[in-house]
């Protein structure tokens, strides 16, 4: 992640690397899960 080509091309494509431990990680997929079930629930969303 720390080669500049690397960092050039996902600028390019708007993404942004993220260095973070297993744990963040985890919290963050949680909370994305947390967020995406509510807004699933909202809409009325199933799966069939």
């Amino acid at each position: 992640m720390q080669d500049p080509g690397y960092q050039q091309k996902q600028k390019d494509i708007a993404g942004e690397g993220m260095a973070n431990t297993p744990e963040e990680f985890s919290k963050q997929i949680d909370a994305a899960i947390a967020r995406y079930t509510a807004v699933a629930k909202r809409a009325n969303i199933k799966i069939d």
